[in-house]
């Protein structure tokens, strides 16, 4: 016999198949989620409502099932299949809401279900009454079971998979899940109906129209099945989302008093700011950090709390904070913090400072306010200063150190310069000293050559002596030790043997030399031999680089007003700095006692001075040098293939010994071939002096050639102490020639031995010698009896020509101190003196 389906019912079928599943894999998440009494009620719902769904999806597709006969139910026996499903459901609900789910416990369970929705559904058709004799194909019945217990499987892991997807992707996931256990539901149950065939009775009465009545128990067991799995889903939503409500409430709850824990057990201040920008809380840290109570700032606008100077600051961090606020539900990013600095006031009213942090949680149901966390930088702020000033001095000693290192780099490579110079000055001369001597030696010159090399000789020995002195002045320069005797000078006689002493090297290059000398520009405090040392360290200057043919003038004027600051067309002036105040060198008017100098520490406006003017026409100074041309060991011309010589000394010397008068020294020059001008101006003393004082004073005439001198050392005993043969013959010479009886020996024991039989009226001893030096000896002489010659005078004639060496001979005993190399003449004008013998011309 053959049967046919209603394909309205069969569809309706399948669509309460897939609803059926949607309904148990929802509720397994239910019965998971619960725990206790909630946990078996749903249980049991989920049971009934799935098993209601199951049984409904089988009826209705049982009442699709059309034959041409009458067909009835046994109701007990559909209401005992409607248990099974019931039951059935039950163990997939509890099997898959179970913690863990081990493939065993899958494989027992799908074997449970699987037969259960089997049982179901045979004995749904077992319930069938007709006129027939129902034949089953076992192989229909065995891929029946067989898709049972498979669905079984499949529901089982999909129920267990799925159970806790609550968000929209698991409710997708939830419903593809859902289509294939409902798949495999109406899947079993339409391959079971095709297992059977009918075998119509005899007394079958056949019919062939369907009945309606079918049709409206279908519809109706449908819509109740529906309404069931509805209501059971609809719970399932609501009690989930109660559920998620209530975790909510309790997570903002437990949110809230971690932040309220974390606010008051901050380390930092911690302030929550509400919308109208008051302070609705703060954490106690504050009576820690600024001795206050957080009462002393909730319900205080925030921006009120800062320097006033920081208001425009606060107001802005809190504007920016309000309107980087995150949406409600959700949490503040960190690129929404505001940070800036301000300044909070301690409770003993001083200022600290703070790094504020401002995070907007507005939305945040938990804080609903500004957070504002205030860091105490105040010593780090502190310490960043002192490290910026450590890094700022430690910046300047690095540059000072760079600037030194290029200072030493340019000194030491003066120093070079000056060195190669200085070898180049001295073996100049000594070449042409060593070359007459050893000519004079083979005795084949002639007398015109003869006396030429020993003028030769001479000149060079004095250019020699010029330079050692030169080098031992700025050697004192340096050292701040170059002293001056101050006594009244007339400028005028000390001009004039500047110029006797550059005459004739100027009459040898054909340079004019004119001068024109004021005789009222004076008299000046100062030392005659070193005002004479600068007017002539110029005029040797000027005429060295004046070219043949050339005019060097000198011109000296009084001027009433000083400016107080010289000024130069090429910029490089120097202005006076006298550095001391007193000298305790002798002074001539009180030859041995030392005098307090009364030079004026610089020129004023309103005093008088003498100008001393240089002018020439030659070589002129470029503008770039102009700078320099009074440093120590600077030349415009410091090469191999320079014109001139010279050491770069004088002009360095000229500019020391004019500020230790009080005065001020400049140079001009319209650059290379247009000549030069030096301008040097001394103040002029206010001391009002007779002729004869200044006669007395003035110290710089010319000392006459010790040939025009009669011999005043006549039968003078003198005693020569010097360690150097050369140089005890070199002074019998010079004394025994002006009648001085000499004595000469080479060590401080000899000449203590020579004192009582020779009986000298004058010592004149080295310093430096072996054994024992001149400062020794002449203190074990003034150790002696007068009568055994502890009176005698002495002169110290030593190559240590230092300001110090001259106080400390004169400390030890010697009544006067000469250095090396000397004059003849000087030597012999001092050993008159010192024994009290006039010089008679």
């Amino acid at each position: 016999m053959t049967a046919s389906y209603n394909p309205i019912l069969v569809i309706f079928s399948i669509l309460l198949a897939i609803v059926a599943g949607y309904t148990a894999l929802d509720l397994t998440g239910r019965v998971n989620a619960s725990a206790g009494v909630a946990r078996k009620l749903w249980l049991v719902g989920g049971a009934v409502a799935l098993g209601v769904g199951i049984w409904a999806m089988h009826f209705i597709g049982m009442l699709a099932y059309r034959l041409p006969l009458p067909m009835t139910y046994d109701v007990p026996i559909v209401l005992f299949s409607l248990v099974v499903a019931v039951v059935a459901s039950g163990v997939v609900l509890s099997i898959a809401s179970q913690p863990k789910l081990d493939w065993k416990q899958l494989a027992v369970g799908s074997l449970i279900l699987g037969t259960g929705i089997a049982s179901m559904h045979y004995t749904g058709m077992g319930a069938l009454r007709l006129a027939a004799i129902p034949r089953y194909d076992w192989r229909w019945v065995l891929l029946s079971m067989l898709i049972a217990i498979g669905a079984s499987f499949v529901a089982l892991l999909l129920s267990f998979k799925l159970r806790s997807a609550i968000n929209l992707g698991g409710t997708l996931r939830k419903l593809i899940g859902a289509i294939g256990l409902g798949s495999a539901i109406y899947g079993m149950h339409y391959a079971a109906m095709a297992a059977v065939h009918f075998q119509p009775m005899p007394t079958a009465v056949f019919q062939s129209e369907e009945k309606l009545e079918n049709l409206w128990l279908a519809g109706l067991i449908g819509l109740a099945a529906l309404v069931i799995l509805i209501l059971a889903l609809t719970a399932a939503f609501m009690t989930r989302r109660l559920s998620v409500e209530l975790a909510r409430a309790e997570a903002l709850h437990e949110s809230e008093a971690r932040f309220r824990s974390l606010v008051q057990n901050a380390s930092d201040i911690i302030a929550v700011i509400g919308a109208d920008l008051q302070v609705t809380d703060v954490s106690s840290s504050i009576e820690q950090i600024l001795d206050d109570s957080p009462q002393n700032w909730i319900g205080k606008k925030a921006f009120e709390l800062v320097h006033p100077d920081d208001v425009g600051k606060a107001i802005h961090l809190l504007q920016q904070a309000m309107q980087s606020s995150s949406p409600a539900g959700t949490i503040a990013k960190a690129q929404t913090i505001q940070r800036t600095q301000l300044r909070l006031q301690h409770k003993d009213g001083s200022w600290r400072d703070f790094e504020v942090l401002a995070n907007s949680l507005l939305n945040e149901p938990a804080v609903q306010g500004i957070v504002m966390t205030c860091r105490d930088i105040t010593a780090a702020k502190h310490l960043e200063k002192i490290r910026l000033r450590v890094e700022a001095e430690r910046e300047q000693l690095l540059a000072s150190e760079m600037l030194a290192r290029g200072s030493a780099e340019v000194a030491n490579r003066l120093k070079d310069e000056f060195l190669a110079t200085l070898s180049h000055e001295l073996r100049t001369p000594l070449n042409a000293m060593m070359g007459w001597v050893q000519l004079l030696q083979t005795r084949k010159l002639d007398e015109a050559t003869a006396s030429r090399a020993l003028e030769t000789i001479d000149r060079n020995t004095r250019a020699l002596s010029r330079l050692v002195e030169d080098v031992l002045d700025v050697s004192s320069i340096i050292t701040g030790k170059l002293r001056v005797v101050v006594y009244p000078v007339e400028l005028v006689s000390v001009i004039q043997s500047a110029l006797d002493a550059v005459r004739p090297a100027a009459t040898a290059k054909q340079i004019q030399l004119e001068s024109m000398l004021d005789p009222t520009a004076g008299p000046i405090l100062g030392d005659a031999d070193r005002l004479q040392q600068i007017v002539w360290n110029l005029l040797a200057n000027a005429i060295k680089f004046t070219p043949n043919g050339g005019r060097v003038e000198v011109k000296l004027e009084h001027v009433g007003e000083s400016d107080g600051e010289m000024e130069s067309s090429q910029g490089s002036t120097t202005t006076a700095e006298h550095s001391s105040s007193t000298s305790s060198l002798p002074s001539p008017l009180s030859p041995h006692i030392p005098i307090p100098s009364s030079v004026p520490s610089s020129l004023s406006s309103s005093t008088p001075y003498a100008q001393l003017t240089v002018t020439d026409t030659g070589k002129g100074i470029h503008p770039d040098f102009l700078p320099y041309v009074f440093d120590r060991f600077r030349q415009a011309d410091g090469s191999t293939t320079r014109t001139f010589g010279g050491l770069g000394l004088g002009l360095a010397i000229v500019r020391h010994l004019v500020e230790l008068h009080g005065g001020a020294v400049s140079v001009e020059s319209d650059g290379e071939g247009r000549g030069s001008t030096f301008k040097v101006n001394l103040p002029i003393s206010s001391v009002n002096l007779s002729p004869s004082e200044l006669e007395q004073g003035d110290r710089s005439s010319p000392v006459q050639n010790s040939s025009s001198q009669l011999s005043v050392l006549e039968d003078l005993r003198v005693l020569v102490v010097d360690d150097e043969p050369d140089a005890r013959e070199l002074l019998r010479a010079i004394l025994e020639q002006d009648g001085a009886i000499v004595e000469t020996v080479a060590s401080a024991a000899a000449a203590l031995q020579a004192l009582p039989h020779f009986k000298p009226h004058i010592v004149i001893s080295d310093i430096g010698m072996p054994e024992e030096n001149g400062y020794a000896l002449i203190r074990q002489v003034r150790g002696l009896a007068a009568s055994a010659g502890g009176q005698t005078p002495a002169i110290a004639l030593t190559a240590y020509a230092g300001h110090e060496d001259y106080q400390q001979a004169l400390q030890a005993g010697f009544q006067r101190h000469l250095a090396k190399p000397i004059d003849p003449a000087d030597l012999v004008k001092a050993v008159a003196e010192v024994a009290g013998r006039a010089l008679i011309y």
